[in-house]
C-alpha cells in the first residue's frame, strides 16, 4: 500500500520519531505525518499517517518499520508496517505473542544472522522475542517477564538488557552482589539480566527483588520500576560486551553475565545526555550535551583516534538541543522540529 501524498515537501511540525539508512532515506515521523526524502534532505515528500496516534519508525538492514508507539490498553488497536523500498510503499504486518494481548514492536536487532524483534506490551510487564529470516514473517521463539530493552550476543550466548533499580542497602556493610554497583549519588545500581543459548529459555542473571533491600525508586502496584538507564556502547568486539550509563560510568563485560564498572567521566561530564561512541572515517566521537540557559542545551563533541585521548570541541548554535544518531558514514542530529546532517561531526548543515 502507499500512504496518501500531503505535500511535495517536508512539514514543519515536531518530530516523534527518525529512521534513516545508509544512502541517504530519511523518515521522520510526526502527529500526522511521515516525510521521506531519498538524497540527504535535498527533497522532500510528506505522507499521511494511516491513523491518528502516535507512530515509531525504525531501519533495519534494507527495510524500514512503522509502528504504533503505546499499548495502553487491553483492547488497544496495533498497527505495524514494512517497507522495502524506502518508505514508499507499505505492507502490513502483524504479531502474535504466545501470551495474547495486543503488541508492539520494541526494538529491532540483527544478531546472529537473525532478525530479532523484542516485543512491547501493555505496561512492558512482559518481554516476547521473535526471530525472522525476512524481516517481515516473524516467530515467537520465547519471553521474559521484564520489559527489555535490547540484546548483544558475545560468540557465546545472547544477553538481555532492562533498564536497572536503583537502590540503598538496609545494611551498610552489606556485601555488593552481582551487577551492583555503587554510584555517586550515594544509591546502588543494579542490572537487570538474563541469558539464553537459544533465545527460547531465558536464565535470569541479576535484577530479582530482593526482601532485604529498600528500593529507592518509583513504585507501581506495589513494585519498584527501573530508573537506571544504559545503553550499547558500541557492537560487541572480540566478544567484549560494552555499555554506558547515565552516571558517567562505563560497564563491562566478556562472558554476557558479570559486568564491572569503571568510572569514565571524562566521556560524560554531564548527567544530561550523551550520545553512544560513533566512528566517522578514522575518529571516534561521542556527542555531549549541557544547559546553556533556560530551554537552551549546547552540544559539545568529543574526538579520538584510539578511545583513549579525548578532544572537547564545542558546536555551533544550530547543534543546541541535538539528539545525534549515525546513518552510514553520515550524522544525524534531531531536536524538535528541526534536522542537520554532517560528515564529519564539527560541521551541520539544517535539512529540515
Amino acid at each position: 500500500m502507499v500512504f496518501p501524498i500531503a505535500f511535495k515537501r517536508a512539514t514543519g511540525d515536531s518530530i516523534i520519531s527518525t529512521a534513516a539508512d545508509e544512502k541517504g532515506t530519511i523518515l521522520i515521523v510526526t502527529n500526522k505525518f511521515l516525510n521521506i526524502t531519498h538524497d540527504y534532505g535535498k527533497t522532500w515528500v510528506s505522507h499521511s499517517l494511516p491513523s491518528s496516534g502516535m507512530y515509531a519508525v525504525r531501519y533495519l538492514k534494507g527495510k524500514f518499520y512503522l509502528s504504533t508507539m503505546h499499548v495502553d490498553q487491553q483492547y488497544s488497536v496495533i498497527r505495524i508496517y514494512v517497507s522495502s523500498n524506502g518508505g514508499d510503499e507499505w505492507t502490513k504486518m502483524t504479531l502474535e505473542a504466545k501470551s495474547g494481548g495486543p503488541i508492539t514492536i520494541g526494538n529491532l536487532q540483527y544478531l546472529k544472522g537473525s532478525y530479532i524483534l523484542l516485543g512491547k506490551q501493555m505496561l512492558n510487564e512482559r518481554t516476547p522475542v521473535f526471530t525472522s529470516t525476512d524481516g517481515i514473517t516473524w516467530t515467537e521463539l520465547g519471553s521474559m517477564p521484564f520489559g527489555i530493552e535490547f540484546l548483544t550476543w558475545n560468540g557465546i550466548r545472547y544477553t538481555a538488557y532492562g533498564a536497572g533499580y536503583q537502590l540503598s542497602p538496609r545494611d551498610k556493610g552489606q556485601k555488593l552482589a552481582r551487577n551492583q554497583f555503587k554510584l555517586k549519588n550515594g544509591n546502588w545500581a543494579e542490572l537487570i539480566i538474563f541469558t539464553s543459548n537459544d533465545l527460547r529459555e531465558w536464565t535470569m542473571q541479576s535484577g530479582a527483588i530482593k526482601k532485604n533491600f529498600y528500593y529507592d525508586s518509583m513504585y507501581v502496584n506495589n513494585k519498584p520500576i527501573p530508573i537506571y538507564y544504559y545503553e550499547e556502547e558500541q557492537p560487541v568486539t572480540n566478544g567484549t560486551i560494552s555499555l554506558f550509563d547515565s552516571y558517567g560510568n562505563t560497564l563491562k563485560s566478556t562472558n554476557g553475565i558479570t559486568f564491572t564498572m569503571a568510572s569514565r567521566h571524562d566521556l560524560f561530564p554531564t548527567n544530561d545526555y550523551r550520545s553512544p561512541m560513533y566512528k566517522v572515517g578514522k575518529q571516534y566521537m561521542i556527542f555531549t550535551q549541557y544547559w546553556y540557559a533556560s530551554g537552551v542545551m549546547r552540544l559539545n563533541v568529543l574526538t579520538s583516534t584510539d578511545k583513549v585521548k579525548w578532544k572537547t570541541t564545542k558546536l555551533s548554535r544550530n547543534t543546541d538541543n541535538m539528539y545525534v544518531s549515525q546513518a552510514g558514514s553520515m550524522l544525524l542530529g534531531i531536536a524538535d522540529k528541526r534536522v542537520v546532517l554532517s560528515s564529519n561531526g564539527i560541521d551541520w548543515k539544517v535539512i529540515r
